[in-house]
Parts: C-alpha cells; sequence; structure tokens
C-alpha cells in the first residue's frame, strides 16, 4: 500500500503542477514485476481514471519497447510519450517541469518533497471511502479517547527474506527502546498501540508498558484496517517501511510527535532529509 501512495502522490503532484489529467494504470508496467494488489481503490481519490483499454495497452507498450534494447526501431508516434522511471537518487525537482505531452512514471518516488505542496489536497483524497467494521470501530473509538501511539513493527520479508533483509536491515528493540523512551518524556499517559506483521513475536518480545495493545485481527487482507488505526493515533513510532511512515504523515493531528529510524536501507542513495520531514524525530 505504501508504494502505491508514493506513485499516486508523486504523479497528483505532477498533475497539479503541469496542469494535465492523472491516468492511473493498476497493473505493472512490465509483466515480469510483481504482482501487486491495486490498493487505491479504498480511498477517496476523485479523478481516479484508468483510460481507455486502448492507452493502457499504448502506455505498457511503450514503456516495454523503451526499455527493452530494440527501441530504436519503434514507430515514431512512441516518442510523443516520455517514459520517466525512478534513478532512485533523490527528489528531482525537473519532474515536476516537464513539457512532454503525455508522460509515464514509474518507480518509488519516495521522497515527500514530490508532494509537500499538495498534502492537504491528499489529506482529503487519502481517506477512506468505506467505514470500519465494528470491531475496528471499536478500536478506533479507543485510539480516539487515549493518548494512542502508534508502534509499527515491520518483520516478515525483512527477516524471512535474506535478500530484503540485506536490503532494508531491521529495526531492533534499542531503537523502539529509545524511541519509546522519547515519548514517555514527551507524552502525559501515553497508551502503545502495536501494529505488526507478526504479532507472536510481539506477543512473546514486545513488553513495553501496562498500557499496551497488539492489534492482530486485521492480518491479511483487512491490513488497511490497521492503517486507519494507525493514521488516527496521534503520536508514532514507525519502522523504516512505507505502511507505518504513510500512517504517520497523514496524520492530522496538531501536536504529533513521529520518531523514524535514522537509517532507511542499510545502502541508500535517497538523503534521509528527503525521506523523513525535518519536524520528525530521527533515532
Amino acid at each position: 500500500m505504501g508504494n502505491q501512495l508514493y506513485e499516486y502522490a508523486t504523479a497528483k503532484a505532477m498533475a497539479v503542477a503541469l496542469n494535465k489529467k492523472l491516468v492511473i494504470d493498476p497493473r505493472p508496467i512490465l509483466k515480469e514485476a510483481p504482482q501487486r494488489h491495486y490498493d487505491l481503490g479504498l480511498f477517496n481519490i476523485q479523478d481516479e481514471d484508468f483510460g481507455s483499454p486502448f492507452v493502457q495497452w499504448l502506455v505498457r507498450w511503450v514503456a516495454s519497447v523503451r526499455l527493452g534494447k530494440f527501441f530504436k526501431t519503434i514507430m515514431p508516434f512512441a516518442w510523443s510519450y516520455q517514459m520517466i522511471r525512478d534513478k532512485e537518487e533523490g527528489f528531482d525537482e525537473s519532474l515536476l517541469q516537464q513539457k512532454s505531452r503525455n508522460i509515464v512514471i514509474e518507480g518509488y518516488w519516495q521522497s515527500f518533497k514530490y508532494f509537500e505542496s499538495i498534502r492537504p489536497t491528499l489529506l482529503k483524497e487519502l481517506s477512506f471511502k468505506d467505514k470500519p467494521n465494528a470491531i475496528n470501530q471499536k478500536y478506533l473509538d479507543e485510539i480516539e479517547s487515549v493518548n494512542a501511539v502508534a508502534v509499527h513493527i515491520r518483520r516478515g520479508d525483512y527477516v524471512a527474506n535474506p535478500v530484503a533483509n540485506a536490503v532494508h536491515g531491521l529495526c531492533d528493540m534499542d531503537y523502539y527502546k529509545k524511541a519509546i523512551a522519547i515519548i514517555k518524556d514527551k507524552v502525559e499517559n501515553p497508551y502503545f498501540f502495536i501494529f505488526t506483521d507478526d504479532p507472536d513475536w510481539a506477543e512473546d518480545n514486545f513488553k513495553i508498558s501496562e498500557h499496551q495493545k497488539i492489534i492482530k485481527h486485521n492480518i491479511g487482507k483487512q491490513d488497511h484496517e490497521d492503517f486507519r488505526l494507525l493514521t488516527n493515533c496521534k503520536y508514532f513510532i514507525i519502522a523504516n517501511s512505507s505502511f507505518s511512515w504513510w500512517g504517520a504523515w497523514l496524520s492530522d493531528y496538531k501536536n504529533k510527535i513521529v520518531i523514524s529510524p535514522n537509517k532507511w536501507f542499510n545502502v541508500d542513495a535517497v538523503p534521509i532529509t528527503e525521506r523523513i520531514p525535518e519536524s520528525w524525530i530521527r533515532v
């Protein structure tokens, strides 16, 4: 979900800056790309336009030949589409100044600087269309009644997949202990709500307060409900994960505190100051 939000937010900012229509293709551009569930349909996106089947096919074809070794032999009209891939080197201001008639973007675009200027619009559009079910409404009411602190623990593939672990690394207990100490120093009577893809591990290893709850009923296809609950907290201890990054960024609580790891990837070409807003606390 988090990566899709980055892509949409950047594309929306481009559409606003360049006065263009935004067309979303919910499928991967390349066939060999991982197949992901389309999550943006959960939100109040007003101009969710998937384009005609022909436009979707054309964009996919242009992208494939542009990325292929025989691109010089393709038909001339393909060049009316400019394909821009994220170099993953940080904020590129020229993205918001493109002159091409039709632009296709592909990549992660994980810098808030692309879309900070349209934050009010994104806060409206990235709210949920549907109301929560009964159990999540109960948790939502509880979260709103206390000084709720969202704690996100990302394990899953970060632990099980050696490649993912080598790329992302893992936020260790030392990080969480330091972050929790900061929250306890700054927040009166904090109540910790723990969001994780490994609730069994959290039950055994993450006892941080008498006032804590591990949210474990939304595992699987209902993980967007975790996102809703997380976003409605007042304070945040996030992992090196786009899921909790967006949960914290979309919070509109005036006095929110967000604590983030100072290192997002084991090796990262993007400066941490472009991933993490200046007002957040890096540990």
